[in-house]
């Protein structure tokens, strides 16, 4: 008679390791990413940019990647490209967008739409997923390595 349960018990900690790898990937990525959002909102300088060119992003739906002109207060114009991941922005070419932008007298500026919805839903929505796979993974691990879940 063959006995299964030896192979099961192996690809259980491979599973478990597998998630515990991906929740603290996406946890930290999340982490990242709202460091950034943060980053943008407190240290951001408003500006307005006019539309220059447009694409489709991700998906050619919603998303909008466009290359604007930026005018700063105080500051030389400048081309960059922004994107808008939930095409929220008016994206007509000619027409003028609110934007955020940091670094600006670095002169490698960073510019986004001036949308907290679509600055922090993404990052926040990662890391909760991160966070949840982490959860469930450190839980599972505990309950197999106590003495009750060893029955």
């Amino acid at each position: 008679m063959k006995d299964d349960s030896q192979p099961a018990s192996k690809t259980r900690p491979a599973r478990s390791w597998l998630m515990l790898l991906a929740g603290a990937v996406f946890a930290l990525l999340g982490a990242i990413m709202i460091w950034t959002a943060a980053s943008t909102t407190f240290r951001s300088v408003p500006a307005t940019a006019r539309v220059i060119e447009t694409q489709g992003g991700i998906g050619r739906t919603k998303s909008v990647h466009a290359q604007v002109e930026v005018s700063v207060p105080g500051q030389k114009a400048f081309r960059t490209e922004v994107e808008d991941a939930l095409g929220l922005g008016s994206w007509e070419v000619g027409s003028t967008v609110t934007v955020v932008c940091i670094n600006v007298a670095s002169g490698s500026p960073y510019c986004a739409v001036d949308s907290l919805l679509d600055r922090w839903l993404f990052p926040v929505v990662i890391f909760l997923i991160g966070a949840g796979a982490l959860w469930l993974s450190l839980r599972r691990r505990s309950t197999e390595s106590s003495p009750a879940g060893r029955q």
